[in-house]
Formats: structure tokens, C-alpha cells, sequence
């Protein structure tokens, strides 16, 4: 635990001088520096100070406090969005009205990011899942990646990551020659990164929304 601290040290002091936006990005910075060692240095820390540098990415994006009827809604809309709010309050038994400022709230507060239509796998063609390792732990590289993955039409997912590999990535191309150029030109010509392996889907057997967290 001595050495979170001292990872963790500089932001503290940062505190007493600093606020707002800057105090967030070197908590980040500090946050990941602490994560960078982990992977270097598995042993390094405790199995607590672990938790504490899981916790902290966790609770920095969490969502407010959902009750039951909010936890329903969700469970409905996740499944087909297009129900009218009398509907929805049929079946988690509350009225239209309470329904729809219930999702209004939801919406407002970013608990439901975007209603969309979800596609048949088969329009957006080969589903690839990518990882990604880089050779070198920098907020300035993870920052420049994460941006290119977010312009990528090709990426339909990109997740950051603990763990062997620092990113996860959702990619679909035509065919594999396809995938082999998109990765030429979007991965192995980027000399941050150090490898990245690919796996390639058959089929999807399970793709939902709603779910219960274990």
C-alpha cells in the first residue's frame, strides 16, 4: 500500500492548489500511472491497493442511484424501445406519466445513452475482436488512440482495458484481405503499439442488453 500512495502522493498535493479540470486529469494520470506498474509489476502491490485502483476507474463514470421501477423500465426498453409509456407502466406497474418523466430522468442523466434500432450482424459483414498492446504506458499515446478508434468507422467498439493487453476492439471488415489492410494501416503502421492479435467470430450466439450484473 505504501507504493499506491506514493502513485497516488502527487495528486494529493495537487488538491491544495489546483481544482477543476486539471485536478480530474491528473487523477487520471495518476491513476493510470498506478495501473501502468501493476501490469509491469504484477506483484508490486497488494490484492487491496488493486481493488482500490479498479475502484477508482469505477466510481469516476458512475451512474446515480436506480431504484426498482427505474431498473424495470430499463429492462423493458432495452428490449423493444418503441413501446408508448402505458404500455411500459402496464407491465412495471406504474402510469404513462410516471413512465415518462422516469425516462426523461434516465436520458438527462446519461443512464440511456441512445435509443437506436440494432442491426442484423450480417449488414456490417466479418466481426473481428482486437487486442491491442502498446510498448510504452503514456497518457498522450492512450489519449491519440483512443480519438483514431473513436473516427474509425471499421471499430464498433474499443474498450480500455486492465489486464495482459491495455485495449479491446470490435472491428468488422468485408473480408479478411480487407481486415488485413485495415489492420496495416490503422495498427501495425502505429509505432506505439507493440502487438496485436486477432480473433475472428464464426457466429454471434448471444448479443443483448438487458442483463443482470453477477
Amino acid at each position: 500500500m505504501q507504493k499506491l500512495r506514493w502513485a497516488f502522493g502527487p495528486r494529493r498535493r495537487l488538491n491544495k492548489h489546483k481544482g477543476g479540470a486539471e485536478q480530474e486529469d491528473f487523477d487520471d494520470h495518476a491513476a493510470r500511472l498506478a495501473l501502468g506498474l501493476l501490469r509491469l509489476q504484477p506483484n508490486l502491490y497488494s490484492p487491496r491497493a488493486y481493488f482500490v485502483i479498479v475502484r477508482y476507474f469505477m466510481t469516476k463514470n458512475a451512474i446515480p442511484p436506480l431504484d426498482a421501477f427505474d431498473r424495470a423500465i430499463l429492462s423493458v426498453v432495452q428490449r423493444n424501445n418503441q413501446l408508448t409509456h402505458e404500455a411500459i407502466g402496464t407491465t412495471v406497474g406504474l402510469s404513462g406519466s410516471a413512465v415518462r418523466r422516469r425516462l426523461t430522468e434516465l436520458r438527462k442523466t446519461g443512464v440511456i445513452e441512445a435509443d437506436i434500432s440494432v442491426v442484423s450482424g450480417e449488414v456490417n459483414g466479418l466481426t473481428f475482436l482486437v487486442q491491442v498492446s502498446f510498448a510504452r504506458e503514456e497518457p498522450a499515446i492512450y489519449e491519440a488512440f483512443r480519438r483514431q478508434m473513436l473516427a474509425d468507422a471499421a471499430v464498433s467498439q474499443c474498450y480500455s482495458v486492465a489486464g495482459d493487453v491495455d485495449f479491446i476492439l470490435v472491428a468488422h471488415a468485408s473480408s479478411p484481405a480487407a481486415y488485413e489492410a485495415w489492420g496495416a494501416q490503422a495498427l501495425m503502421a502505429n509505432p506505439a503499439i507493440a502487438r496485436y492479435s486477432t480473433t475472428l467470430v464464426w457466429s454471434r450466439v448471444k448479443f443483448v442488453f438487458d442483463v443482470e450484473p453477477a
